[in-house]
């Protein structure tokens, strides 16, 4: 609703001028404006466009007191989250999309580990832009989450976690989860390794099938939930198949029939649930029933696999599944007491 010209001068103190032509913008700061004009329901700082004609209010965005993840306090665990430390092993195309979204559920601290560069053929599966070519790709995201999520900090370290596994090991006494989701099976075999003789719960994530299958792996290191070691052979042992072995093969890398489906939005279907994973892991053991999981190991069905066995064999795209942990076997060395 336009002020007349007359009761906007009126109104401001100081500071006031006439318009001209094409009239002109300001802003005052009037904490009893409301009370004397209630019929514009007035905050105490707004703009205004002042011509001739009158004064016509705008709407301004200011700045509240409390920002970020703080402003979830009444109704998510900030404190705990906020006081927990993950590390992130990969920041391809579903680690980067895994760190966005741990910050976005307000972990206070990310420490990425990656040694790879952002080169052009990333670019249509990672959260980072192109102005990154050739950086780390756990520099270009620090600065990324630096930006849009300050209340979580990031160490980026350009390690490899197989040639580097005293650092990431020495790494592990400051941490309280660790997530892999770097490509290939060296890299999951070995976090899941040096998780475990840290005492340390692992969750690991990959595609598989060429991208139809996401899977998330919840490794604690308890007595009866063997390493994933254990859990592959033990499913052959059963009837099923251990996919794992397609991992070294890369995306696109199957045949006509089976074409690659991995696209980014599919691969951050699987980041997210990876980081709901981590996240629930962390707050249930914060004494958080709510954020109990159905099982240790899931399967996201990103196009229907009905044809594979057991428990891959998923009927319907979007199908989540979810099976129980299986326990150590006989002589592993990862799973039993050096």
């Amino acid at each position: 609703m336009l002020m007349k010209l007359d009761a906007f001068r009126a109104a401001v103190p100081n500071g006031y001028k006439a318009p001209g032509d094409p009239g002109y913008w300001a802003i005052t700061h009037a904490p009893g404006l409301k009370d004397a004009y209630p019929e514009h329901d007035l905050p105490d700082l707004v703009a205004w466009h002042v011509t001739r004609e009158g004064a016509q209010p705008i709407s301004v965005s200011v700045e509240p007191e409390i920002t970020g993840i703080q402003q979830l306090n009444d109704h998510w665990p900030v404190e705990e989250l906020q006081n927990t430390r993950i590390m992130l092993i990969g920041a391809g195309s579903i680690g980067s999309a895994t760190a966005h979204a741990l910050a976005g559920y307000g972990v206070g601290h990310l420490t990425l580990i990656d040694p790879d560069r952002l080169d052009w053929h990333n670019l249509v599966r990672h959260t980072s832009a192109r102005k990154h070519i050739g950086r780390h790709k756990v520099t270009a995201l620090a600065e990324e989450l630096a930006s849009l999520r300050p209340d979580t900090a990031v160490t980026p370290l350009p390690l490899d976690v197989i040639e580097h596994a005293d650092h990431v090991r020495s790494l592990l006494a400051d941490t309280h989860l660790v997530v892999c989701t770097a490509d290939g099976v060296a890299p999951r075999r070995v976090t899941g390794h040096l998780a475990r003789r840290a005492g340390l719960t692992a969750v690991l994530a990959c595609v598989l099938q060429d991208g139809a299958l996401g899977e998330i792996l919840r490794l604690h290191p308890w007595p009866r939930h063997g390493c994933i070691t254990c859990r592959r052979q033990s499913l052959a042992e059963a009837g099923g198949l251990d996919p794992e072995p397609a991992l070294d093969a890369g995306y696109g890398t199957g045949t006509r029939h089976r074409p690659m489906t991995a696209v980014g939005s599919d691969l951050h279907l699987v980041a997210q649930l990876a980081a709901k994973t981590a996240v629930a892991t962390v707050l249930e053991r914060a004494g958080h029933p709510d954020q109990r999981l159905p099982g240790e190991h899931a399967l996201l069905g990103l196009r229907r696999q009905p044809d594979w066995a057991p428990p891959f064999n998923l009927d319907h795209t979007a199908e989540l599944r979810w099976r129980p942990a299986i326990p150590p076997r006989a002589g592993c060395p990862t799973c039993e007491a050096p």
